[in-house]
């Protein structure tokens, strides 16, 4: 797993142990690779809203993506305001 993660093998079971927290891409690469979602790793099977996930993964994320995932939404919204 940790080749296929592209990570050492002493960083796979220090994730695996609880004593590193992986990043979210090592998140989404075991997320494919195990074809679970990515709520599986975060919420044990927990149901939380389309909203709750979007809130989320956007607090991750560094202020000048947030910026630009927020345009877009608004974007969405606007586009949808019109059908």
């Amino acid at each position: 797993m940790a080749e296929k993660l592209g990570i050492s093998r002493q960083t796979y079971i220090d994730i695996e142990n609880g004593v590193r927290i992986p990043k979210a891409d090592t998140i989404y690469k075991i997320s494919v690779i195990t074809n679970q979602s990515i709520n599986y790793f975060f919420y044990d099977n927990t149901e939380i809203g389309d909203i709750d996930q979007i809130s989320i993964l956007l607090e991750q994320l560094p202020e000048s993506k947030k910026k630009w995932f927020f345009a877009v939404l608004k974007k969405i919204i606007e586009c949808e305001d019109l059908l």
